[in-house]
């Protein structure tokens, strides 16, 4: 049974109190090696709560940021943060089995982490502050996506989105109902791709209006969307999401998430599970699949992959600096995955000049003139609903 926010803000602040005892205790052990006779001005009590609320504070606004741009669920979380580094780690071969699946979080994590983070990653607090905060992010999301935003998402009234019934009824075949099969698929989702098609096509697959605005509202707020659909300019504000968090580029757990939220949102579920009991889909599996995609795209230097996220740049993070990417973890491909893994491959390797920029033009955070010429999405990190507007320019 899933908490209420109020639980979870409860067990938050419980989670500080311990924190502090943890951050004391390493300042009492912090002496002078050599025994020095001058040893550091003990901090007060009051410092000492200071220092605590600030390093908590952050790391929870750090552990929303993991959530919607690089891992939407963790899988075994407290085995993750119990899992040693394995220096024969490769990471074309995270999605192969359960302990390169951990052994890929654990190097997710440590690179998204500050330093700072690194010595305290396997205590407690450190597990429950990611459990809590990457289900209250979740949860806030949702919030947005289809009670805020849904309407404008989805070209639909607030009525159709209200009811699982009308939900099934009005959006089924969009997110990959196969009547056939009687069951849903991941990628054959007219809803994810720009021309709307039904199968898989490389060139269009997560370039959708609705998962462009989708990504207007996570980051950038409510009133992103309707700048975004009337091809309106979008400043990024210094109180949205993406301002916060000081993002300068999109990385795969972002899109990937998008396109869970995209088809959770009109789905028949009415909370989203990692699997749901009621439309029977994998929605953390279906996460995993859209990031490897991404991530194979990406180290392969497939060309629609690398202009996927030049799409994505030059329209939300223009002018902005580019940095690296997020990584994830799954299991073994499926038969789904495999066919989108061979649609993939047959696409054309991106040349790229030898200029000594390859690897931000790999990571798809060049925010320059996209290639492809096309024509061409808030939550505060303390859910808090945002009407600011995000970074970048609209246009659909």
């Amino acid at each position: 049974m899933q908490k209420t926010n109020h639980e979870l803000q409860a067990e938050s602040r419980s989670l500080k109190r311990q924190l502090g005892e943890v951050v004391n205790n390493e300042h009492d052990d912090d002496g002078d090696e050599d025994g020095d006779s001058n040893p550091k001005r003990q901090k007060t009590q009051s410092e000492s709560d200071d220092e605590t609320d600030s390093f908590q504070h952050e790391l929870e606004l750090l552990v929303r940021k993991f959530t919607s741009t690089e891992m939407l669920w963790l899988r075994e979380l407290n085995k993750t943060f119990e899992t040693v580094l394995d220096e024969k780690y490769q990471e074309h071969k995270r999605f192969d089995s359960l302990k390169w699946h951990l052994q890929g979080q654990i190097q997710t994590l440590l690179t998204f982490l500050p330093e700072k983070y690194h010595g305290v990653i396997d205590t407690q607090n450190m597990r429950d502050t990611f459990r809590i905060q990457m289900q209250m992010q979740r949860r806030n999301t949702v919030t947005r996506i289809r009670n805020q935003c849904g309407p404008a998402i989805f070209d639909c009234s607030v009525e159709d989105l209200a009811d699982s019934h009308q939900r099934r009824k009005k959006f089924r075949k969009a997110i990959g109902w196969n009547e056939g099969g009687k069951t849903y698929e991941r990628w054959n989702c007219s809803i994810l791709h720009k021309d709307e098609s039904t199968e898989l096509n490389p060139s269009t697959v997560f370039l959708s209006k609705p998962m462009f605005r989708c990504f207007a509202a996570i980051f950038f707020g409510a009133n992103a969307v309707t700048a975004f659909r009337a091809n309106m300019h979008v400043g990024r504000g210094k109180d949205t999401v993406a301002g916060i968090w000081n993002m300068t580029h999109t990385t795969p757990g972002a899109i990937a998430m998008c396109a869970v939220f995209t088809r959770w949102a009109v789905s028949e579920d009415s909370l989203l599970q990692e699997y749901s009991k009621h439309s029977m889909i994998d929605w953390q599996h279906d996460f995993e699949s859209y990031l490897m995609y991404l991530l194979n795209g990406i180290r392969s230097r497939r060309e629609t992959v690398i202009k996927l996220f030049q799409r994505y740049d030059q329209v939300f993070f223009i002018g902005l600096s580019e940095e690296g990417h997020g990584a994830v973890i799954r299991k073994n491909l499926d038969d789904q995955d495999e066919q989108a893994m061979d649609i993939l491959n047959q696409d054309e390797e991106l040349c790229l000049q030898d200029d000594g920029s390859d690897e931000e033009e790999v990571s798809g955070s060049r925010s320059g003139q996209d290639p492809a010429n096309d024509k061409g999405h808030d939550e505060d990190d303390d859910g808090r609903s945002n009407g600011s507007g995000g970074s970048g320019s609209g246009g659909e």
